[in-house]
């Protein structure tokens, strides 16, 4: 029941912060919080109660974020990524908390570009990309982790000049077989577009990603 009334505060806030009433969010976000800190102290084996810790700390991170908070957000990030990152040691063949554990880096990628911290945003990245290529090493029909691969190898294509091609180029070879089959949501066909617009805009962008000639346009 306890966990249920945190999870209605999450709704809530959810709502308000779709509304733009941030500072409400956020007090729902809070509240939540403080019911599963209790909720993870009296039991701290359960993985379940610390994975809806790191939850919160991420929801009050990009509410924080959105006021331009980013000092507080980036505290709250990694607090939520110290809960993700002794999960998935807990458990390394459990795919769903590896992912957890990259989508962390991911949100402390973006805020460190957001602080201008190039350097600090590029490891973060770097470390989401190794955990995604090494799921679909261990399962190549590991398809979530393929694709979310593509936002750091486009995050790391804008941030590493020498190695933007060779990140377009793989989130393309991930993106357009599935664009092909009709797989792809209307957000991620518009990641596509717009990947492929930067790969247009590299030298001898005329060669195609399979090594081959190929009018893209």
């Amino acid at each position: 029941w306890q966990r249920d009334l945190s999870v209605s505060q999450d709704r809530i806030g959810d709502v308000l912060r779709s509304q733009g009433n941030l500072p409400a969010a956020l007090d729902a976000f809070r509240a939540s919080l403080d019911i599963r800190e209790r909720l993870a102290k009296s039991d701290p084996g359960n993985a379940g109660w610390q994975r809806d810790l790191s939850v919160s700390q991420d929801r009050i991170g990009d509410v924080l974020r959105s006021q331009g908070n980013l000092p507080a957000a980036l505290d709250a990030f990694r607090a939520s990524l110290d809960i993700a990152e002794r999960l998935a040691k807990s458990d390394p063949g459990n795919a769903g908390w590896q992912r957890d554990l990259a989508t962390s880096f991911e949100r402390l990628g973006g805020l460190s570009l957001r602080r201008d911290e190039p350097a600090e945003a590029r490891e973060a990245y770097k470390a989401a990309l190794e955990i995604y290529e090494a799921l679909t090493i261990r399962n190549p029909g590991d398809a979530p982790s393929r694709l979310n691969s593509v936002v750091p190898h486009w995050r790391l294509a804008d941030i590493d000049p020498e190695g933007s091609r060779g990140h377009l180029e793989a989130a393309l070879v991930v993106l357009r077989p599935l664009a092909a089959a009709g797989h792809l949501d209307a957000m991620r066909l518009g990641w596509l577009s717009q990947i492929e617009e930067a790969w247009r805009r590299l030298p001898g962008a005329g060669q195609g990603v399979d090594g081959q000639p190929k009018n893209i346009a």
